[in-house]
């Protein structure tokens, strides 16, 4: 990123950049972006701050593909579900109000690396042979779930991933 010309880097808003050491005062937001315009030097850095909580990201409501999804975030990093550690039809994977998603460091994955698990549910499958259609029920079972960051998916076998969970909304009789 050397050169004598401006150079523009878009960081998210909510993190922390300060340059060679130093706090950047004046900042341009634009879009939800920070824009750092400057003449960039061989030996300058950026210092990046993000803070490491678990949040559930959801995309606008006029995406009508991810309508009641949401991704899993960590800090800067995305994280999906893999067949490997969550088994097959992973889109019956739903998110509930009472799920716990914790971090956890497995030492024994990409020699070492931050997973999250948690719990969920999938739809009790176990009265359906031989059914298309049936009245509403809404019988779930518990399942356990293991999510890695997404820029790692298909590193251990290529598989099925899923980035987007539903969030369960619990459906009332009327």
């Amino acid at each position: 990123m050397t050169g004598s010309g401006p150079r523009e880097l878009n960081l998210f808003q909510k993190r922390s950049s300060p340059i060679n050491g130093e706090k950047v005062e004046d900042l341009c937001i634009s879009s939800g972006y920070i824009k750092i315009l400057r003449a960039w030097h061989k030996g300058d850095y950026i210092e990046l701050n993000f803070p490491m909580f678990i949040e559930l990201i959801q995309s606008n409501p006029n995406v009508r593909e991810n309508t009641g999804k949401v991704a899993i975030q960590r800090g800067p990093m995305i994280y999906c579900l893999e067949e490997i550690d969550n088994g097959n039809n992973l889109f019956n994977i739903s998110l509930t109000d009472e799920s716990r998603l914790k971090a956890e460091f497995d030492p024994d994955l990409f020699n070492g690396i931050m997973i999250i698990r948690g719990n969920a549910v999938r739809p009790d499958d176990s009265e359906w042979e031989n059914i298309l259609y049936k009245p509403m029920e809404n019988k779930t079972k518990k399942a356990e779930i293991r999510a890695v960051p997404y820029c790692l998916w298909g590193s251990r076998k290529i598989w099925k991933i899923f980035v987007l969970c539903i969030l369960l909304q619990r459906v009332k009789r009327f």
